[in-house]
């Protein structure tokens, strides 16, 4: 590539950073300082409460996770231990090593109470072997077995490394010491059901549940990821309809006060902060793209670059309606749009990269590292840009190499400068 295509590229805005705290820091001490805690814990929606534990880690957050209600622990637990329909077992050790964090054997009670047990019937058709007689056996019936029953039952745990086995070995005297017909049950599962069939069934139940803390099914998600045409966008800032209210969704503060914020998107945000709909639409926004890009939510630095690929899109959406309309004020854009309709535009510029990207062969960027580091961004579902690609267009080095790392799309400018980078490639095919 010629120096010059690098050095005639759009300028672009310089990005600002919004110096607001981290809200699950700030939640966390709101907790330990309120004048009733157990009140205030029971009053927040679980997924905050989740992103605070995560946040903070386990073990800091005993005192909390002490406060929950079994529902809370429940949905606590539904966004831990799953990857879309995935059972996420090494997830699972953290909370059964919380009682020696504790020091109170009682937190694993509390985890029996709330965990799907499907999930513990997984665990065992995984690394228990079951031996039963019609009578007890004084002599176990190879090395490795135990009885917990004086020889009626016996059981063996394998496959996993001594600490996660010791977890295991307890949790099982546990169930048997305080539900000794629970743990036969358990024990039986997997004579009668496959781990898939367990998987499945604990997926289903587990959506559901999740639903009612605003997490949308795949049907709705995908929706709120289809891309709106300038056209329809004038009509509705034309039109006197306002837009649906968002119901029922619990806002997480995180999603819309932790990361730097872009222009004009930072101005849009900060003059409807006191809005709480705004806060639940964002919500809304960011688990809804968890489900459609399955992005695991427990992950903090994806959910965070997911949030930062969001807000670029929102941004642009702003950019882009300015430029439509520039005498629709941000008070019609929120009630004609919504924040939701305004980051549908914004795809559809950022998705229209994705096409342009997928209409040029490798194979054409083979002379050029970077271009072909640019296009490998291009391509995937939620389409990003190597950090080292400025927002003017120039490249960042460290030394003699570029710099590592991703940064979203997050400016009209971005997408010129792409425009402007592949078009000779799209006249060579």
């Amino acid at each position: 590539m010629s120096k010059d295509r690098w050095s005639s590229l759009p300028q672009a805005p310089v990005p600002q950073s919004t110096p607001l705290a981290r809200a699950p820091n700030a939640l966390l001490r709101q907790i330990f300082e309120a004048e009733d805690p157990a009140l205030f814990v029971k009053q927040l929606s679980a997924q905050v409460l989740f992103h605070t534990i995560r946040f903070n880690g386990i073990a800091s957050c005993a005192e909390v996770i002490e406060l929950l209600s079994p529902e809370q622990f429940q949905s606590i637990l539904d966004f831990d231990l799953w990857t879309k329909d995935v059972f996420e077992e090494e997830r699972i050790w953290d909370w059964l090593e919380l009682p020696d964090v504790a020091d109170d054997i009682s937190f694993l009670q509390k985890f029996l109470q709330s965990v799907d047990l499907k999930l513990i019937a997984i665990l065992i058709n995984r690394h228990v072997e079951v031996f039963s007689s019609e009578e007890a056996t004084e002599a176990p019936p190879d090395h490795g077995f135990y009885s917990p029953d004086k020889g009626q039952s016996w059981v063996r745990v394998s496959g996993l490394d001594s600490h996660c086995d010791f977890l295991l070995k307890r949790l099982l005297a546990l169930l048997f010491e305080s539900h000794a017909e629970l743990y036969y049950q358990l024990l039986q599962i997997p004579c009668v059901r496959t781990e898939s069939d367990l998987e499945e069934q604990g997926f289903q139940e587990k959506s559901q549940r999740l639903a009612s803390e605003g997490i949308p099914d795949l049907e709705w998600a995908s929706e709120l990821h289809s891309p709106i045409n300038e056209q329809l966008i004038m009509e509705r800032l034309r039109s006197p309809n306002l837009i649906s209210p968002i119901e029922d969704i619990a806002p997480v503060p995180v999603f819309m006060h932790t990361h730097s914020l872009p222009e004009p998107l930072r101005t849009f945000f900060q003059k409807f902060a006191h809005i709480g709909e705004l806060e639940a639409e964002v919500t809304l926004l960011v688990n809804s793209a968890v489900v459609h890009f399955n992005v695991p939510i427990y992950e903090t630095s994806g959910l965070q670059f997911l949030i930062e690929q969001i807000r670029g899109a929102m941004n642009i959406g702003l950019e882009k309606i300015q430029e439509l309309s520039p005498q629709s004020s941000h008070e019609t854009i929120l009630q004609t749009l919504g924040i939701r309709g305004v980051y549908r535009l914004g795809l559809a510029s950022i998705f229209h990269l994705r096409i342009l990207a997928r209409k040029i062969s490798e194979e054409d960027l083979h002379h050029d590292p970077r271009l072909l580091a640019i296009h490998q961004g291009l391509v995937e579902k939620f389409p990003y840009l190597p950090l080292f690609l400025e927002p003017d267009g120039t490249l960042k080095e460290e030394g003699e190499k570029l710099e590592p790392g991703n940064r979203p799309i997050q400016h009209l400018s971005d997408i010129a400068v792409i425009e402007l980078l592949f078009h000779p490639f799209l006249n060579m095919r």
